[in-house]
């Protein structure tokens, strides 16, 4: 069976992409990225093409997500300068940490097992003052009522 991750078409990021550029052409100010979503190379050539051109990055608030599968503390640093990279950035305004529960590190993006989030919150954290520009982690736990 095949995870919903790989039926996210190529196709399908290349329309996110123009979607961006239309929304920030349009004055849209805030960007909500993921890994996962596997569409932030195309989001990353939109943001350096208008950052070169008609927009300021300090204009945009751009929000990021850790993935589950990388709550380690290498996997984590990973995943943050993975994420980067895609977007052709030099820091992220908003790095969450996707889901509250972590996932087992390797190629499977969607494993059974579930290790601590701890790694990934001291990580975030170190490089929030370190050598990776982040403005602000978070964390987002919803319990039932």
């Amino acid at each position: 069976m095949k995870s919903s991750y790989s039926r996210i078409s190529r196709a399908h990021a290349v329309q996110v992409g123009k979607a961006v550029e239309a929304a920030l052409k349009a004055g849209y100010t805030h960007i909500d990225c993921a890994w996962i979503y596997r569409n932030q190379v195309e989001i990353g050539e939109v943001l350096k093409r208008l950052f070169s051109s008609t927009h300021k990055r300090e204009d945009i608030f751009v929000t990021s997500k850790v993935w589950n599968t990388f709550h380690s503390a290498a996997g984590c640093k990973k995943n943050v300068e993975e994420i980067l990279a895609q977007l052709q950035l030099k820091y992220i305004d908003l790095m969450l940490i996707h889901w509250p529960g972590g996932y087992e590190e390797g190629s499977d993006p969607f494993p059974k097992v579930r290790p601590s989030l701890a790694a990934s919150l001291i990580v975030l954290q170190s490089h929030h003052h370190d050598d990776i520009d982040l403005s602000a982690i978070s964390i987002f736990i919803v319990r039932p009522s």
